[in-house]
C-alpha cells in the first residue's frame, strides 16, 4: 500500500528499547496493512556527544528533514547529568521538535498506559506515558489490533 521513511533516534538508555518496541509495532503494521518502512539509525542524545561532541549533528537534522517522519528514543542519563555543561543530551530532542513539526509523541517514563484517557489528550497530538511494562504491553495490544 504505502511506502515510508523513518529516521530512528534510539538515543540513550532506556530510548534503544522504545526504538526497539516500536519497531515490532512497525513490522505488525506492515505485515497488516501492507506498507513497507524504511528506517534510517542515526546517533543522537549522549551517544552522540560521547562519538562527536555535539547532541545532534547537522547531517542527522539534515537526514530527518528527507524523511516521513522520525521516531525518537530518548536522550539523557548520570553520565551526562552536569547542568553546566555546554552541550546536553536533551538539546537534540530540542531541536528536533523545532525544526520538524511534531504530530504524535510516545513519550517512554512513569506513567499509564490507557491509551483512551483524557489526560493524554493534547490540542493536534495525542501523547503516551508509558514505563517499560506499559510501553511493551501497549505494543502487544497495537500487533492484536492491527493482526
Amino acid at each position: 500500500m504505502g511506502s515510508f521513511r523513518i529516521a530512528a533516534l534510539p538515543g540513550d538508555g532506556i530510548g534503544v528499547e522504545v526504538i526497539a518496541e516500536a519497531q515490532k509495532v512497525l513490522g505488525a503494521v506492515e505485515k497488516r496493512f501492507e506498507h513497507s518502512f524504511s528506517l534510517t539509525f542515526d546517533t543522537v542524545g549522549g551517544a552522540a556527544i560521547d562519538a562527536f561532541g555535539t547532541a545532534l549533528r547537522d547531517e542527522t537534522l539534515a537526514m530527518c528533514r528527507q524523511q516521513d517522519a522520525v521516531l525518537f528514543g530518548a536522550v539523557g542519563g548520570p553520565k551526562w547529568d552536569d547542568p553546566k555543561a555546554k552541550v546536553r543530551p536533551e538539546q537534540a530532542i530540542l531541536v528536533v521538535c523545532h525544526e520538524i513539526p511534531v504530530r504524535y509523541a510516545l513519550n517512554a517514563a512513569a506513567g499509564s498506559d490507557d491509551l483512551d484517557g483524557p489526560e493524554h489528550q493534547i490540542p493536534n497530538a495525542t501523547l503516551y506515558v508509558f514505563d517499560d511494562e506499559g510501553l511493551t504491553r501497549a505494543a502487544a495490544r497495537i500487533e492484536q489490533l492491527v493482526a
